[in-house]
C-alpha cells in the first residue's frame, strides 16, 4: 500500500514538471512577454534553462527581462528589438551562445546582457540608449555599433575578452559611434580596423588592448576624453 502510494506521488510530480525546451519564433512579429510568439515552449514564454530561436523573417521585440536562458539564436532573416523603458536578457551559468550577429537591433530603450559564461556574438545595434555587456566569456563584435542612430554609452564587464571584428570601417568611416560613454573593463582584441567616434565621448580603456593576430588599426575620433 506504501509503495502504490510513493508511486502515485511520483506520477503527480513527473506530470507537474516542465522540461528544458527550445522555443521558437513563429510571428512575423510578436512580443517575448506573449506566449502567442513562441511553439515548442511548454505553452509558455522562455523559462530557465530555455533555448529560444528567432527565426528567418521574425522580429522579436524584448519587452521584459528574460528568464534565465540557456541560449538565444538569432538565425540570418530574424531580428530583436529592445522596447521602451529598456530590459535584459539573461542566461543561466554557461553553455551555448548568444547569438546575435544576425540581428539588427533597434534599441528603443536601454539593453543589458547578462551571458555568464556564455559568448555573446553581436551584429549592429542602433538607437540612443545604454547598451552593457557583462560576460566572462568572450564578448565578439561582428556589426557595426551606431552606426545609423548613435549610442549613449557601452560599457563591458571585467571578466573575459572583448573582439572587435567587424568589417564595415573605412579609412574615415566609424564602425563604432557613441554621444558618451565607452568604457571597457575587459580585456581588448581587435581583429578588424576599429575607429570610434561620437560627440562628447569619453573612452576608457580599463584593461589591456592586443590584436587578435595581426596588427590591425585603432582610432578615436571626436572623443572629449581618452583613457588608456
Amino acid at each position: 500500500m506504501k509503495a502504490q502510494y510513493l508511486l502515485t506521488l511520483l506520477l503527480l510530480n513527473l506530470a507537474n514538471m516542465t522540461f528544458a525546451a527550445t522555443c521558437e519564433s513563429t510571428l512575423a512579429s510578436g512580443q517575448w512577454s506573449q506566449t502567442s510568439t513562441w511553439i515548442n515552449c511548454n505553452g509558455m514564454v522562455p523559462q530557465d534553462g530555455d533555448s529560444v530561436i528567432v527565426n528567418n523573417g521574425h522580429t522579436v521585440i524584448l519587452d521584459q527581462n528574460t528568464a534565465l536562458i540557456e541560449s538565444l539564436t538569432v538565425v540570418g532573416g530574424g531580428d530583436i528589438n529592445v522596447a521602451a523603458t529598456g530590459f535584459s536578457i539573461n542566461t543561466d551559468a554557461d553553455g551555448a551562445d548568444i547569438n546575435l550577429q544576425n540581428a539588427t537591433i533597434e534599441l528603443s530603450g536601454d539593453l543589458t546582457i547578462n551571458a555568464n559564461g556564455h559568448k555573446i556574438l553581436l551584429g549592429s545595434v542602433d538607437g540612443a540608449f545604454d547598451l552593457t555587456l557583462n560576460s566572462s566569456n568572450e564578448t565578439r563584435f561582428l556589426g557595426k555599433i551606431g552606426g545609423i542612430t548613435e549610442l549613449t554609452s557601452l560599457i563591458t564587464d571585467s571578466p573575459g575578452t572583448t573582439v572587435f571584428a567587424d568589417t564595415s570601417a573605412g579609412t574615415s568611416t566609424p564602425n563604432l559611434k557613441v554621444n558618451g560613454l565607452i568604457e571597457f573593463n575587459d580585456p581588448m582584441l581587435i581583429a578588424q580596423r576599429v575607429i570610434f567616434s561620437g560627440n562628447n565621448t569619453s573612452v576608457y580603456f580599463n584593461n589591456t588592448i592586443d590584436s587578435e593576430t595581426t596588427a590591425k588599426d585603432l582610432y578615436i575620433l571626436a572623443s572629449v576624453n581618452s583613457t588608456l
